[in-house]
């Protein structure tokens, strides 16, 4: 009598690109219909004009699989569309803030969408006070300092 087991049809095999055999979302992206991508294209912009972070999106397939799904299907979701659904994204979060300011948000947190802002679009309580000087710039400044008529001439000035 044979002891050996028939290999299971659900054992999750590699292939050699893409999700294991037997994943239910292994070729979601080819199996969804124009109508399907379209409600989950409106979802997403809605999500975004709410102005939810990109990566929290998940209505009925994961982020990552929209991204791809973005990436091969630009009849749909198109470059504009996605700049102008962005830019209404943006606009919603300063909304939030100014209204924070002018106290028509009275239960908002400043500090909480100040850290939300910096999170989101890289924004920075730093300022930045000394300006770039260009070596041209540097030379024209030591010259009227120093009287000099060559860089090499002028000493280490550490105001310039």
């Amino acid at each position: 009598m044979n002891d050996e087991r028939p290999e299971s049809p659900n054992l999750k095999k590699k292939r050699g690109k893409g999700a294991p055999l037997g994943n239910k979302n292994a070729n979601i992206i080819d199996k969804l219909t124009d109508k399907q991508i379209e409600d989950i294209k409106e979802h997403y912009y809605e999500h975004l004009a709410m102005g939810f972070p990109i990566h929290s999106f998940h209505y009925k397939i994961s982020y990552k699989t929209l991204q791809k799904l973005i990436e091969n299907r630009p009849d749909i979701f198109d470059e504009e569309g996605l700049e102008m659904i962005k830019s209404k994204r943006y606009h919603t979060m300063i909304s939030i803030g100014m209204g924070q300011a002018q106290g028509t948000i009275e239960k908002g947190n400043p500090q909480a969408w100040k850290v939300l802002m910096a999170n989101m679009y890289g924004w920075s309580d730093k300022v930045q006070t000394k300006q770039e000087i260009s070596l041209e710039d540097q030379f024209r400044k030591a010259v009227l300092a120093h009287q000099a008529s060559e860089l090499s001439e002028v000493e280490e000035d550490e105001d310039l």
